[in-house]
């Protein structure tokens, strides 16, 4: 009988070990056709290997459903984090994302601390130099969650241990950041950030709605050091402050032309969208070079871009009707894309006078569809655009949405009418909130 039972177990280790195997091989094919194709359609397959078991494919998931604008894919993102990191059995990198899910969308941030606390206690940190990274790089988005002690230990031992990627200067504004001393920290933090591109994010949080103006400024002070900094970070802080409204255009391009040297594709995007924001200084010629080698990357980006081109009044390249007929092209595509750039041609006026019951009906339809950006949009509109007779009580309300969903011009926009609501539109613009927040939440 005992023999019968060990082989028994050994049968099912075997097929448990098979099964692992064939998991690896379907997350190492998703990863073979995003490299092959980053907009490949490999949700479903992922879903599928996570369901059946796989922390790989729950984690791949994970990061790639945070970064969604849907906001059921990245509440779902949440759990699949959890199921990745496995009590402590999956990755313990698993954790620092399900942070920064927490620490960038405010509606997530106490759900994911509970969940944070408990993982704390069913893994050895000082297991290894990839443990202690990774719980640093939770204590980055909740120090709150840490005690002095156990940060200190926390870099003595990333201090020793660590020989790659090793982020000791970041940790270390934090906790100067902690403890009170902004000034230093920010210092520290502007040093580290020539290696951690993760820095750009958190320097503009710090500074507000004048971070990327303050970002301009790093850049400037900094322009003739740029082979200082690692890939990675010039893409990061060449994409910040490629928005930014400053008159730095010169800085600014120098950063943008050093990301793309090294390689980074969105910085290419970023410098095309750049010009087009400023048709005085930019004719259209050197744009549409860009787009076109775009296109040999990526066929609907170039596609968008160039039906953006096309809504410039001050080129000569100026075609309304020829930009909503590649925005009919680009919805085979990328539908979510077409559908807001379509709002915003007919909120501007674009093909005649402005139509902003037709671009208010598009947002209103992507929120019913979960889209978090769109609540933003719909608060722009109603904070005074073409048209449109302002309403300050929807704009809070759908900026307040935004804003707790982790828009941070949204939270700036809160900012402000907060000052000027009078207590009726207060009371009107709350209530619309807590209708948009229960609609939503009927996702989860």
């Amino acid at each position: 009988m005992y023999k019968g039972i060990s082989w028994a177990i050994l049968l099912l280790l075997s097929m448990s070990s098979i099964a692992n195997v064939a998991y690896e091989q379907g997350v190492e094919n998703v990863l073979y056709q995003l490299y092959l194709d980053p907009d490949a359609e490999v949700d479903d397959e992922l879903q599928v290997l996570a369901q059946g078991g796989s922390r790989s494919a729950a984690f791949l998931l994970a990061q790639r459903w945070s970064r969604s604008s849907n906001f059921s894919q990245v509440a779902d993102s949440v759990d699949w984090y959890v199921k990745a990191f496995g009590a402590g059995r999956g990755d313990v990198a698993a954790l620092a994302g399900l942070a920064q899910v927490g620490n960038q969308i405010p509606y997530f941030r106490g759900r994911v601390a509970s969940i944070l606390r408990d993982a704390q206690t069913q893994y050895a940190v000082d297991l290894s130099p990839k443990t202690v990274r990774a719980t640093l790089d939770v204590y980055l988005m909740y120090p709150e969650l840490f005690s002095p002690s156990d940060v200190d230990r926390l870099l003595s031992l990333h201090r020793r241990g660590c020989l790659e990627n090793c982020f000791f200067e970041t940790y270390r504004a934090q906790q100067l950041l902690v403890a009170g001393e902004r000034d230093d920290a920010i210092l520290l933090f502007e040093r580290a950030m020539e290696s951690d591109p993760r820095v750009v994010a958190i320097l503009a949080s710090l500074w507000g709605e004048s971070g990327r103006d303050q970002l301009v400024e790093l850049a400037v002070k900094n322009v003739e050091r740029i082979d200082d900094y690692s890939a990675d970070s010039v893409e990061a802080l060449a994409l910040e402050i490629s928005s930014s409204s400053t008159d730095q255009d010169v800085v600014i391009l120098r950063w943008i032309d050093a990301a793309i040297d090294k390689g980074s594709y969105y910085s290419l995007l970023a410098k095309a969208e750049y010009m087009m924001d400023r048709p005085q200084a930019y004719d259209y010629q050197p744009a549409l070079a860009i787009i076109e080698k775009i296109q040999f990357e990526n066929e609907s980006d170039a596609l968008y871009l160039d039906s953006q081109a096309r809504l410039i009044y001050q080129w000569r390249i100026l075609n309304p009707a020829l930009a909503e007929q590649k925005l009919d092209f680009l919805a085979a595509t990328k539908p979510v894309q077409a559908q807001f750039a379509k709002a915003q041609l007919y909120a501007m006026g674009g093909l005649d006078e402005p139509n902003p019951d037709r671009a208010i009906a598009i947002y209103q339809q992507l929120i019913t569809q979960r889209n978090i950006q769109a609540f933003y949009r719909l608060a722009t509109l109603y904070n005074g655009a073409p048209a449109v007779v302002p309403d300050k009580a929807h704009a809070f309300g759908y900026a307040s949405v935004a804003s707790e969903l982790g828009d941070k011009q949204a939270s700036y926009m809160v900012q402000r009418l907060d000052q000027e609501l009078t207590d009726s539109e207060r009371a009107k613009a709350m209530q619309l909130r807590n209708k948009l927040m229960a609609d939503m939440e009927l996702t989860l």
